[in-house]
């Protein structure tokens, strides 16, 4: 009986097999209280010309030609949603870009998964952008760090087109946005980054706890970046000396063929003493006791300085306001050079000729800055 059933099904299907779904072809129609041409395209209407205008017809010809090209383009995306289309971009960011970077990206993923995130990628519009951009304006945001939030998002843009998440006119309108230009009327404008007194961290030192002030102290004492300071591991620490000598495994400017070396002298080697026993691949100041492999980011270490700020009843300053610091004394004291060998802004051309002289310069000034 089973086989009967099944026999009369396939005979059916043979016999009348169902329609290929087609695409239908909106017809020209007359708006007659405008006296128009209009066509109605995805329950939207496209108003054209005067009904009886010469260029009517050439001008719905031309409507549905572009329509078709997109619908097209359309039928050949993969269909994802945004939100995991940015969880697939920073997998891919992970794998290629340094912690801190990584970090950002996944910032300005968020502030776009909280525009659209569940729309599908192919859904993603320029002016889903510009409400990211208007939100971030609205929340009081400085030019700089919203035009650096919206560039890292042409970033995910651009790289979704290898993966056919969206259409190529769609990629080309979003990197076509101007970045927000310095006479924009509602938007704070960026300051740049001054020092800080060493008054001031003085008496922000005693509200901090014993890693971050340990951390402070370093930065003011070798100029180093907060995320050299974050990420320092003792394992990459040279000891042999009076002077002792830290090669990140990674660093800023490593892409560029740069070497970068930090000097810690005489001050700097008591706080660094209580800190290297750890384990391979330790970091020197754990943001987690039980965990040596944890350590602090940009934002928790800046956060930590912040609160200490309030508890002393001071204005606040942020980590890389220390490096100035730092830079303002060194170059007073020793010049372009050895700001440019402290804080690790020397060409890579003259590494090599100049190492031995370099370190040696570096080494002289961190036991000053001690």
């Amino acid at each position: 009986m089973f086989s009967l059933v099944l026999f009369v099904l396939l005979w059916r299907t043979a016999m009348h097999p169902r329609k290929k779904h087609q695409l239908k072809i909106p017809k020209l129609r007359h708006q007659k209280s405008r006296n128009c041409c209009v066509v109605r395209l995805d329950g939207k209407d496209h108003y054209g010309p005067k009904w009886n205008a010469g260029d009517a017809e050439s001008w719905y010809q031309q409507l549905i030609s572009d329509y078709l090209h997109r619908q097209q383009a359309l039928a050949r995306l993969t269909i994802v949603s945004v939100r995991d289309m940015t969880l697939q971009f920073l997998e891919y960011s992970k794998a290629r870009h340094k912690p801190e970077t990584s970090s950002n990206y996944a910032r300005a993923c968020r502030y776009l998964c909280d525009v659209a995130g569940d729309l599908d990628a192919c859904q993603l519009t320029l002016s889903h952008i510009e409400s990211l951009r208007d939100i971030r304006i609205a929340a009081g945001n400085r030019r700089k760090y919203i035009n650096d939030m919206v560039g890292r998002v042409k970033q995910l843009i651009k790289w979704s087109q290898r993966y056919m998440y969206m259409t190529s006119e769609t990629v080309a309108s979003i990197l076509a946005l101007e970045p927000i230009s310095a006479n924009h009327p509602f938007v704070t404008p960026s300051e740049p980054v001054r020092p800080v007194s060493v008054d001031l961290i003085n008496q922000v030192l005693p509200h901090l706890n014993d890693t971050v002030r340990a951390m402070v102290r370093l930065q003011l004492y070798s100029g180093a970046r907060p995320g050299e300071i974050i990420r320092l591991k003792p394992e990459r620490m040279d000891t042999s000396d009076d002077v002792w000598i830290y090669r990140p495994d990674s660093h800023k400017t490593d892409s560029y063929g740069h070497i970068r070396q930090i000097a810690f002298g005489p001050k700097s080697i008591p706080i660094l003493e209580t800190r290297m026993d750890r384990p391979a691949g330790g970091y020197a100041f754990n943001s987690d006791r039980q965990d040596p492999a944890s350590c602090y980011s940009k934002d928790t270490y800046g956060r930590a300085i912040r609160r200490g700020c309030e508890r002393a009843g001071v204005s606040r300053f942020t980590p890389h306001q220390l490096r100035h610091t730092a830079a303002t004394f060194i170059q007073q004291q020793y010049g372009i050079t050895g700001a440019q060998l402290m804080l690790g802004h020397s060409s890579p051309k003259t590494t090599a000729i100049y190492a031995q002289q370099n370190l040696t310069l570096q080494k002289t000034i961190a036991q000053a800055l001690s």
